[in-house]
C-alpha cells in the first residue's frame, strides 16, 4: 500500500526585507536627499556674499554715472552729491544724508579729523551745483565731466590715505 504524502501547493519563498522593491525605492530616495542636501549646503557654503567698501561703492556709483547718458543736468548733480554724501558719511562718520550741499560744506569745515584739502576739494566740486539744481542755469557737459573727475580722484584720494593710516 502506498502511502499518502502531502504536497504544498506553493513552495515556501522567503525574501529578505533588503531585496524587497519598496525597500530599494526607499533607499534611492533618502540618497538622493542627503545628496542635494549636501550639494545646497556645500554651494552656500561657497558663495560668498560681496561686501563693498564706502569708497569701492562710491567709485562704482560715480564710475556708472560717467558710463550713463543722462540729458537731465539736475538728474546728474543730484546723483553726484548723493554719492559724495554718502561716501562722506561713512567714510568720516558724519550725518550728511538729508542735508543740504551748503549744510554738507558746514558740517565739513566744523569736523577737525577731514583734512583742509577734502574741504577745498568738495566746495570747488559744488561750487556752481546750487544754480544748476535748482535754478535751471544750464552747464556745459565739460563742466560735468570735470566735477566728475574731480569727485573719483578725490574718493581715491581719500581712499588711499585712509589706508596708510
Amino acid at each position: 500500500m502506498q502511502q499518502l504524502q502531502m504536497y504544498d501547493i506553493y513552495d515556501v519563498w522567503y525574501q529578505p526585507f533588503w531585496q524587497q522593491t519598496w525597500f530599494l525605492v526607499t533607499g534611492i530616495v533618502v540618497v538622493l536627499v542627503l545628496m542635494s542636501a549636501i550639494g545646497y549646503w556645500l554651494y552656500n557654503k561657497q558663495k560668498a556674499e560681496i561686501v563693498l567698501t564706502a569708497d569701492e561703492q562710491a567709485l562704482v556709483r560715480l564710475y556708472h554715472l560717467q558710463s550713463s547718458t543722462t540729458d537731465s543736468q539736475k538728474q546728474f548733480y543730484s546723483r553726484l552729491t548723493s554719492t559724495l554724501k554718502q561716501y562722506l558719511q561713512e567714510r568720516y562718520q558724519l550725518l550728511l544724508s538729508g542735508t543740504t550741499d551748503d549744510e554738507m560744506l558746514t558740517l565739513l569745515k566744523k569736523n577737525k579729523d577731514i583734512p583742509q584739502e577734502v574741504e577745498t576739494k568738495i566746495d570747488a566740486i559744488l561750487q556752481d551745483v546750487v544754480l544748476i539744481k535748482f535754478a535751471d542755469q544750464k552747464t556745459v557737459r565739460g563742466q560735468m565731466d570735470k566735477a566728475l573727475k574731480e569727485s573719483i580722484a578725490l574718493v581715491k584720494e581719500t581712499k588711499e590715505k585712509f589706508k596708510s593710516n
